[in-house]
């Protein structure tokens, strides 16, 4: 496969979608009144959150591409990238809007579940964004931990020989 330093221009706009589109479904939904297709508070609750996970994990590649280009370019060359690399990148901002509406609802839940009294939860607006934010941010930590709460869970149940 060849490797150019060219193959950062589509890794680059891969991310400066993200940073768009994140932001375009974050803020636009909420304060400019983007897809009145959606009218169900819930339904532009949800694309929100979405495109929050997707600033979250926006941010995160950011990182990662200025990292790769500093040890590409100041110590080895031979780690440039090649040209699918981008798609590698995409799935990464897609999966962490995914992680921060999935996170949001753990918590959620979790909340809901530990209160006692049978009322509703409701989280303030700013509360969901940091958590689906933090959601698309540390995407890999947040599945990392979901898949050990995943192995717990079928390790103890009775149909997977567990205790």
């Amino acid at each position: 496969m060849r490797k150019s330093y060219w193959c950062y221009i589509p890794i680059t706009i891969i991310i400066l979608l993200g940073f768009t589109f994140g932001g375009y479904l974050s803020f636009g939904t909420v304060y400019l009144n983007v897809l009145p297709c959606v009218d169900d508070y819930y339904g532009r609750t949800i694309l929100a959150l979405f495109g929050i996970g997707m600033l979250g994990a926006s941010t995160y590649c950011a990182k990662a591409w200025a990292i790769d280009i500093d040890e590409v370019v100041y110590r080895e060359p031979k780690y440039l990238p090649h040209i699918f690399d981008f798609v590698g990148y995409l799935t990464l901002i897609l999966g962490g809007g995914i992680t921060g509406v999935i996170l949001y609802f753990l918590v959620k839940t979790g909340i809901s579940i530990s209160i006692t009294s049978s009322g509703t939860v409701n989280l303030t607006k700013e509360a969901s964004v940091l958590i689906a934010y933090m959601g698309g941010l540390f995407h890999f930590r947040v599945q990392e931990q979901l898949g050990k709460v995943i192995d717990k869970i079928f390790k103890n149940s009775p149909s997977h020989g567990g205790g």
